[in-house]
């Protein structure tokens, strides 16, 4: 009795395999859904780290220094990998105030800087002559004198420290534009806005002060804080600390996750159970017409079971195998 009643169902969920595929396919793109989110959700976390590195560069610690030579104890330190040097070479002076501006810095830096730090050209070329020069966005702005690749830039300077310093005039040709980063960076204002190839910026040099970023080293995952603590207290420096990358949380901390995986298995149960509660409604009349003829209430239940679980569970695995 019980092979002749498997038989049976099997045969009812042949017989009505157009129903059964109708119900699975709504299962089906509703587990594609909610798969896909919660891929979407991997993705776009990864996409959000990428992003906050490209703006904010990968460095972790910064060490702005008079020394133009780099610290030892940073150099050499186990957590810390690559670093990269800017120099700053001078300042633009102001005729009109008769001072120098402080926020517009002149210098070059080191390929391994521009590495570290995801400095990008927004359109043009780094420099390759003596008079040319790249300029930050933020930089360029503050000239006023134009943004167009090509043209000549003229900026101010002092030969030396002395109050009684001659000032004297250099034309540069602007051969590229950066993306910002000294108003962007944490520390960025002590990043040179007007780079200059490195014998250039030598021959105009009264300032003698670098800027040195390090990356971290790929096994180091956590503990961001304690690790630029500990590098303070041993070096005895003031470092800046890139915790707009390091202490990032996206999306609120993830709690915006919690929230999303709550909704989407809210909209896969409900979508689920509508569908399953549409197929047996339509397959009402069957099972009236098996009580009928003797069927037992616990026969039309697993009757019941067996073809919603073949509904459930091909397009189930289907779903999440297909997203």
């Amino acid at each position: 009795m019980n092979i002749e009643y498997i038989k049976y169902c099997i045969r009812s969920v042949k017989r009505r395999w157009k129903s059964i595929l109708r119900t699975s396919l709504a299962i089906f793109f509703a587990f594609v859904f909610v798969a896909g989110v919660m891929l979407f959700k991997s993705n776009m976390y990864q996409w959000q780290l990428q992003s906050v590195r490209h703006r904010f560069g990968s460095w972790i610690i910064m060490l702005y220094d008079s020394n133009l030579e780099e610290n030892s104890e940073l150099k050499n330190h186990p957590y810390l990998n690559k670093s990269g040097k800017a120099a700053v070479d001078n300042y633009m002076y102001d005729t009109k105030k008769q001072q120098d501006v402080s926020s517009v810095k002149l210098g070059y830096m080191s390929d391994e800087f521009i590495s570290i730090g995801n400095i990008s050209l927004r359109e043009g070329s780094m420099p390759q002559e003596d008079d040319e020069a790249a300029i930050e966005w933020d930089t360029l702005i503050k000239l006023n004198q134009g943004t167009t690749i090509g043209q000549d830039i003229v900026i101010n300077i002092r030969k030396s420290n002395s109050p009684y310093s001659d000032v004297i005039e250099k034309t540069y040709k602007l051969t590229g534009i950066l993306n910002n980063y000294t108003n962007v960076w944490t520390g960025g204002n002590n990043v040179p806005g007007i780079i200059l190839k490195e014998d250039e910026a030598d021959s105009i040099n009264r300032i003698g002060k670098a800027t040195y970023i390090y990356s971290s080293n790929n096994y180091i995952d956590k503990n961001y804080t304690s690790i630029y603590e500990g590098l303070k207290k041993r070096t005895k420096k003031s470092l800046i600390y890139n915790s707009s990358v390091y202490d990032y949380e996206p999306w609120g901390g993830g709690y915006i996750y919690d929230y999303m995986y709550i909704v989407l298995a809210a909209i896969g149960i409900a979508a689920i159970a509508y569908q399953l509660t549409v197929y047996n409604r339509q397959r009402k009349n069957v099972y009236s017409i098996l009580k009928g003829l003797g069927a037992r209430r616990v026969q039309l239940i697993g009757k019941a079971f067996i073809e919603n679980s073949v509904i459930v569970i091909c397009s189930s695995l289907a779903g999440l195998i297909f997203s």
